[in-house]
């Protein structure tokens, strides 16, 4: 009723500080995703890189368009912690 927070009464439409700058990431990560396809040596790695990179900016569609933002961020948790473990893998066998 009279206690409502601010995630409450914010509309669909409206974005905040947090979308913005996971706009900004996303789409800084997108065109790394593209020029770092082109600059890694190894045929596999760079395919995957670039066919990454679409994803990132159809992220921002999809929050532009208006898709549920809790389901963006939770997609992006989970991706994120694979990330990671991709990078190490890569890393580690590269060592």
């Amino acid at each position: 009723m009279g206690t409502e927070t601010s995630g409450d009464v914010q509309a669909d439409g409206d974005r905040c500080s947090l979308d913005y700058a996971a706009t900004v990431l996303a789409a800084l990560s997108g065109v790394r995703h593209l020029y770092g396809g082109k600059d890694v040596n190894e045929g596999v790695i760079a395919v995957l890189l670039v066919l990454a990179s679409p994803g990132f900016f159809a992220w921002i569609a999809s929050l532009v368009l208006g898709v549920d933002r809790r389901l963006l961020y939770l997609g992006s948790v989970g991706f994120t912690p694979s990330q990671v473990t991709r990078a190490t893998v890569f890393v580690t066998r590269s060592v």
